[in-house]
């Protein structure tokens, strides 16, 4: 394997990577450990992903 041919290889298994990475956090974005760990850390993510209940909508 040549170094031009590795790194073809490997622009493409990174490309597939984040594709793959991205797709499983947002499939997995209702999990709330997952919710509330890792996405609602990200700086714009953090409203979006907020689950509060209002308090009018409480039962309670």
């Amino acid at each position: 394997m040549t170094l031009p041919t590795a790194i073809n290889a490997g622009s493409i298994a990174a490309g597939f990577g984040v594709a793959v990475g991205t797709g499983a956090l947002f499939i997995f974005g209702e999990v709330p450990r997952v919710r509330n760990d890792i996405l609602r850390q990200l700086p714009f993510f953090d409203t979006y992903f907020d689950r509060t209940i209002a308090p009018e909508d409480n039962p309670f």
